[in-house]
């Protein structure tokens, strides 16, 4: 489903008979995600890897005319398998440079109510954080939002996973490290090419989100239910 504003039958329906929430990182629980922003860090990042291979000097203007190579070429490709594929640039590889380059300090911020929203769907649900971003990356913005790592039984990155989001690979290895199975999970996130769409796809349940303020609302619907 998308969110607009919650719609408490839904969201009881979405999360129903579900014992995991799988929740996405950049543009869920803080603002600002990646493919959302493309005038962002990490487009700056991979513009700076990229732009000898493109021809083109600014970051900017490299990240530009990388994106536009993958939507013409493969639409529902992600930025990394595109990386890998046509530049034999790995995610290992890849990873490393963003941990030098990115400076996620100073633009991620904590959203007001995001720990309280985790602290509900904790209550009831086991959490998983699932992140494209490397494991540095992530608990450096994890502790930039002043969120626990052991809020979340299990924290997946691509690297970990071998394969980043949207590939069917990445999801597969969240249930497995997860220890449940697909039609227990509920993947949250503001990706529907990334987060919604491929999930579904293998039997998750889907909460689409806009944003750390649809979490929220969703936690303060659920909050109520489960009173």
């Amino acid at each position: 489903m998308t969110s607009t504003e919650p719609n408490p039958a839904s969201i009881l329906a979405t999360f129903e008979g579900r014992d995991t929430v799988v929740f996405d990182l950049d543009g869920t629980l803080h603002g600002g995600g990646r493919d959302a922003d493309p005038a962002g860090d990490s487009a700056r990042v991979t513009g700076l890897r990229v732009r000898h291979l493109v021809g083109v000097d600014d970051p900017f203007g490299a990240f530009a005319a990388f994106d536009r190579m993958v939507r013409a070429a493969r639409p529902g490709m992600s930025k990394p398998a595109a990386l890998s594929a046509w530049f034999g640039i790995g995610l290992a590889e890849m990873n490393r440079f963003r941990e030098t380059h990115e400076t996620p300090e100073a633009h991620v911020r904590p959203h007001p109510g995001i720990d309280a929203a985790l602290d509900v769907f904790g209550s009831r649900f086991r959490l998983v954080l699932a992140t494209n971003n490397s494991p540095r990356l992530a608990r450096r913005i994890l502790r930039l939002l002043g969120i626990a790592e052991d809020r979340f039984a299990v924290v997946v990155a691509a690297e970990d996973a071998g394969a980043p989001k949207p590939a069917a690979a990445f999801f597969a290895h969240v249930v497995k490290a997860a220890g449940t199975s697909y039609d227990r999970c509920v993947s949250v996130g503001d990706g529907l090419v990334t987060d919604i769409e491929p999930a579904r796809a293998l039997g998750f349940a889907t909460y689409h989100v806009r944003g750390p303020r649809d979490v929220v609302q969703a936690a303060r619907v659920l909050r109520g239910m489960l009173q």
